[in-house]
């Protein structure tokens, strides 16, 4: 006779929060080859919602800053993003999207999402509860705690 295993909605929570997260990053890459940019570039444009300082953004991408200086050089020179001076200290750069950067990082958001959402018939009422689901645990005290400490205040 075979036990059967006791439920474990936290495991197979983790598990399948793990393989979405393995499908979002092929998806997100093969994407980002797509548009011909790398999937670095294609974080940072994901980052840069909001613009911030290239200290913190390298902070956030967890490289040094000379990395993030190629990266926005890079960035720039494609039409992508743009610096701009810090308000209060001149010498602290700001980067942010340009509207050609603002238009590749919604189209790459878009297609991710069609890829797979759409194609798995999830409804547009299921896509809102899983929003607001994953809105509560984002809100959390540990998850997204470097982004919000990136961002310029």
């Amino acid at each position: 006779m075979t036990a059967t295993a006791a439920p474990d909605p936290i495991g197979d929570l983790d598990r399948l929060l793990r393989e979405l997260l393995m499908s979002l990053q092929a998806v997100f890459v093969r994407r980002a080859e797509e548009a011909g940019i790398t999937l670095l570039q294609a974080t940072t444009l994901q980052v840069l919602r909001t613009p911030m300082t290239m200290g913190a953004l390298a902070e956030l991408l967890d490289c040094d800053a000379s990395t993030v200086t190629s990266l926005a050089d890079r960035l720039e020179r494609l039409g992508l993003v743009e610096r701009r001076l810090g308000e209060t200290d001149r010498r602290v750069k700001i980067l942010g999207l340009t509207p050609m950067g603002e238009a590749l990082r919604r189209e790459l958001d878009a297609s991710v999402v069609r890829e797979l959402f759409d194609l798995r018939g999830l409804s547009f009422v299921d896509v809102e509860r899983l929003t607001a689901s994953l809105q509560g645990i984002m809100l959390g005290p540990f998850v997204g705690e470097g982004i919000a400490r990136a961002r310029p205040h």
